[in-house]
């Protein structure tokens, strides 16, 4: 069984500047690491590169990144609950101020819940494509085209 291997507070703060999202990996090493003015960058970006490379470093921003991510799906969840609590309240008959109607108006905006997602997916074979294009173009041309397998000199079609 291997140890775990302790990030120093350095290597703590670069993950967490990786994980925060507003800086590249080069910035968040230069952060972290208190990088000097004069340090050429392409130096920043190789040290930051190694660094990043490393399995318990970049194991620890995946997590943050991950947990960053949970917080997020969790918020909403809680924002989404509580809009749903405020209309059952009012539709059950409850005193509901136009205020907190509008506010939880907004908040159901901001959290997500007034977009309208519709995914369509289509599985189709190749065959049934092909077979489609050459419909329609036989519908364009007026005429009927050839099978897909054969050319009109009798070559294979691939």
């Amino acid at each position: 069984m291997s140890k775990e291997k302790k990030l120093t507070a350095k290597q703590q703060a670069f993950c967490r500047n990786v994980a925060s999202g507003k800086y590249s990996i080069t910035e968040s090493y230069a952060l972290a690491f208190e990088v000097g003015e004069s340090t050429k960058r392409s130096t920043v970006r190789t040290m930051a590169s190694r660094l990043y490379g490393l399995t318990h470093i970049r194991a620890m921003c995946d997590s943050l990144i991950k947990r960053k991510g949970d917080q997020i799906v969790s918020s909403a969840l809680s924002d989404r609950n509580r809009v749903l609590k405020l209309l059952r309240e009012a539709i059950d008959g409850a005193e509901v101020s136009t205020n907190q109607l509008r506010a939880s108006e907004i908040l159901a905006r901001a959290s997500g819940m007034f977009t309208d997602k519709l995914e369509v997916t289509q599985s189709r074979g190749a065959d049934d494509i092909a077979s489609e294009i050459r419909a329609r173009l036989a519908e364009l041309s007026g005429s009927d085209l050839l099978p897909a397998s054969e050319t009109s000199d009798g070559e294979q079609v691939h």
